[in-house]
C-alpha cells in the first residue's frame, strides 16, 4: 500500500512499484477544486496530482479514496 501526494513519482516510478507488487495507491488531495487545492498545498500541485491518479487507473492499479 502507497501513501502518497503523487507529485514526486511519475509513470515509471509507478510501473516499477506495480511490478514489484505494489496492491494499491491513497492519494492525498487538498480540496476538489484545483485552485483550493493549490491554496492550502502552498504549490500548483493539484494537475500534477489528477494526472498521477490517472495514471494509476491507467495501469489498472487499485486507487482507494480515504473516507
Amino acid at each position: 500500500h502507497l501513501v502518497t501526494a503523487g507529485v514526486p513519482i511519475g509513470p515509471a516510478q509507478l510501473a516499477l512499484l506495480a511490478k514489484e507488487g505494489l496492491g494499491s495507491v491513497q492519494l492525498s488531495l487538498q480540496d476538489a477544486e484545483a485552485e483550493a487545492s493549490d491554496a492550502i498545498a502552498g504549490a500548483p500541485v493539484f494537475e500534477r496530482k489528477i494526472a498521477f491518479a490517472r495514471a494509476v487507473a491507467v495501469s489498472n492499479g487499485p486507487l482507494d479514496w480515504p473516507p
